[in-house]
């Protein structure tokens, strides 16, 4: 049995056991990461007994090819389906969805052992082994489908393993794969945020007497669109965006450098806001607008908009400005310390990662939290050469999904029930694009001109 458009390719025939152990034992990285090793009974004394038993043998592996990882995540009479998942989400790292695709065919196609084989050099499988390898390579499918629909945009592969199941179950009636189900589950839209009419204003005015910019609006209700606009930029971050540092890449569409770029933008947006006005009155009032808008972030668990609007408050052009800063009222000066303390380079990740941490949904994570995480892994690069061998770091790729879960989860919590407010919306996109191309250089020349 076969599928149409692949070779058979067995399962490791040829495999010298006693050669197999040694190499485990000796080499620092190992490529045979099954966590079992088919071994016959007392094979390293005797080779007379019939019987044979599967010992179970465990390994600390730092590096693997890629055919082994699939052999370990889909190996019978074990549960590893929470592995499954890591690998799912991180294989792009390593290698696209064809290639894993043709793996796991190459591993359905498993053979029995054939009478003119050598029961000495050869693994034996019995049909109901060779049942328990299929049933796990359709227990991987399913969750590959259901946690990476947007990879199946063809069916055809789905079609063939659903054809060779059938098969087996013909040619192996007692050891059917059963309890399978290998259809594309579509995702379920999340419920969509409350859209205001344009003609209609909340009981509690958005607006406030024209004093110019962010002053003319409520602390709040530009805190909670800031909510909206910072959610649906980080729903749209894809798993492709995340492996192979892609949000590096200014030649490829990527949702996190999206998410990235507005960050950007509402930093120089607090900057320029602060330096546009002319005397240290002025800039208190702005600064302490966005101190206030800044703490309503963290009360809505918006801990990307607090990010950035506080890199902007920490910001040397903003900082240095003494008079201003004296200028401000007392509660803002005691919540702008706060924010000094969470700002600083050396701890604003770490603090980003507590805060989140102990969140509840809804919220909207710090992504440049995780990407840094994902830099920091990719740092020393994945790939292992041994001996002519091309190998994987297995422990990186396990810390590398992690990451990817998490964001993952994330996006599929509760979202935010707010109500959009088109005109506030667009105000803050205009007043970005407006401070976009500005320099940080700029800006503190311009910060000296206001206070020397």
């Amino acid at each position: 049995m076969s599928f149409d458009d692949i070779t058979i390719v067995g399962y490791d025939e040829h495999v010298n056991l006693l050669e197999l152990i040694q190499k485990q034992l000796s080499s620092p990285y190992s490529f045979e990461d099954l966590e079992f090793i088919p071994l016959p009974d007392n094979h390293m004394r005797a080779k007379t007994q019939s019987s044979r038993k599967y010992v179970h043998r465990t390994y600390i592996v730092d590096g693997s090819t890629l055919p082994r990882m699939i052999q370990f995540l889909t190996a019978p009479r074990e549960r590893y389906s929470f592995q499954q998942y890591n690998f799912i989400n991180v294989y792009l790292e390593i290698t696209d969805a064809s290639t894993v695709m043709t793996l796991l065919k190459q591993r359905f196609n498993t053979k029995l052992r054939t009478e003119n084989e050598s029961v000495g050099e050869h693994m034996m499988f019995s049909e109901s082994m060779l049942r328990d390898i299929r049933q796990k390579v359709v227990q991987f499918l399913e969750v590959w489908i259901s946690t990476c629909p947007e990879d199946f945009t063809n069916m055809h592969d789905i079609i063939a393993f659903e054809r060779a199941i059938q098969q087996h179950n013909n040619l192996y009636p007692d050891y059917p794969i059963t309890r399978y189900n290998l259809q594309s589950k579509p995702q379920i839209p999340k419920p969509p945020t409350q859209q205001a009419p344009p003609t209609l204003f909340p009981t509690r005015s958005i607006f406030t007497t024209s004093l110019g910019g962010v002053l003319d609006h409520d602390k709040v209700e530009i805190a909670r669109q800031l909510c909206l606009l910072e959610e649906e930029l980080f729903s749209k971050v894809k798993r492709s965006d995340l492996c192979k540092e892609a949000w590096l890449k200014s030649d490829l569409p990527s949702g996190a450098r999206d998410c990235i770029e507005f960050s950007h933008r509402m930093k120089s947006w607090v900057i320029c806001e602060i330096l546009s006005r002319e005397t240290a009155t002025e800039r208190a009032l702005v600064m302490g607008k966005f101190i206030s808008i800044a703490k309503e972030c963290i009360k809505l668990s918006n801990f990307a908009s607090f990010a950035s609007v506080a890199c902007g408050l920490n910001s040397v052009p903003v900082k240095r400005l003494k008079k201003t800063i004296r200028a401000l009222k007392m509660a803002h000066a005691k919540k702008y310390k706060q924010i000094q303390s969470y700002a600083s380079d050396s701890d604003l990740v770490n603090d980003m990662y507590r805060l989140d941490n102990s969140a509840t949904a809804p919220k909207v994570p710090c992504l440049g939290v995780f990407l840094s995480q994902l830099q920091d892994l990719n740092s020393n690069g994945i790939v292992i050469e041994l001996n002519g061998i091309t190998m994987y770091n297995v422990r990186k790729l396990g810390a590398i999904s992690d990451v990817i879960r998490r964001i993952r989860e994330a996006q599929l919590d509760e979202r935010y029930s707010f109500t959009v407010y088109p005109q506030l919306q667009d105000l803050i996109l205009q007043t970005h694009d407006k401070y976009a191309t500005e320099e940080e250089d700029t800006m503190y020349t311009t910060s000296l001109k206001l206070e020397m």
